[in-house]
């Protein structure tokens, strides 16, 4: 649990600092897109499956048709004699490939979706007037909050099968509302705003119940 409550602190002020990730802005597109390869992938699989036991079935059939036709018609056209088989070996060629493009389709999806839970690494430091929020090097942005000019705090939960569950957490200040997307550790999945840094925030402007604070100063959570 992140806090600013806490006998040590009331005696020596409050510091502290860590870290926290922030889910991909177009995470659900990379879930649907890739949702929609393996499905059509799947849907490619049994259709040639399909085809494939059709030919087998049909290729007896087909090479006794073709035989009598040579025999007894004099047509010496082989194409109705190895017609299903080779339509079968086609088949069976199409079913490879498609089995090892699914393959590698599966394992490029597992990487995306590990990508994704892991998300953009954020950084930030608090104590007793500021919360100071560092982006991921790539977007070299800092903000700072002074806790004075922080006119509200909201979050809501946000969940999408294969996507991290994750918290949308609206910092309002006097200058404008920033906005970060928090992905909930296991224990943050159950105990929800507590689990991010963001609750100190929460708590320096007012919005902790005077129960929960009594609690964390006497150490209970």
């Amino acid at each position: 649990m992140y806090t600013s409550f806490g006998k040590a602190n009331d005696r020596f002020g409050f510091s502290t600092g860590g870290t926290f990730s922030c889910a991909f802005r177009n995470d659900r597109l990379a879930v649907i897109a890739g949702v929609l390869v393996i499905a059509l992938i799947v849907i490619a699989a049994v259709s040639d499956i399909v085809w494939l036991v059709q030919n087998t079935a049909n290729a007896g059939s087909q090479a006794s048709a073709g035989m009598y036709d040579m025999i007894y018609n004099m047509n010496t056209d082989g194409a109705n004699v190895w017609g299903g088989a080779i339509n079968t070996g086609f088949a069976f060629v199409i079913l490879e490939v498609i089995g090892i493009t699914g393959f590698f389709a599966l394992i490029a999806f597992g990487i995306v979706l590990i990508f994704l839970h892991r998300g953009k690494l954020y950084k930030f430091t608090a104590n007793d007037e500021t919360f100071i929020v560092t982006y991921p090097a790539k977007e070299r942005t800092t903000v700072e909050f002074r806790y004075d000019d922080i006119i509200g705090l909201t979050w809501e939960k946000r969940k999408f099968p294969l996507a991290p569950e994750c918290l949308d957490i609206t910092v309002k200040t006097k200058i404008g509302d920033f906005d970060y997307r928090v992905i909930l550790t296991k224990i943050g999945r159950v105990n929800g705003i507590t689990e991010t840094p963001f609750n100190i925030i929460r708590e320096k402007i007012g919005l902790a119940t005077k129960d929960e604070i009594d609690l964390i100063s006497r150490g209970v959570r």
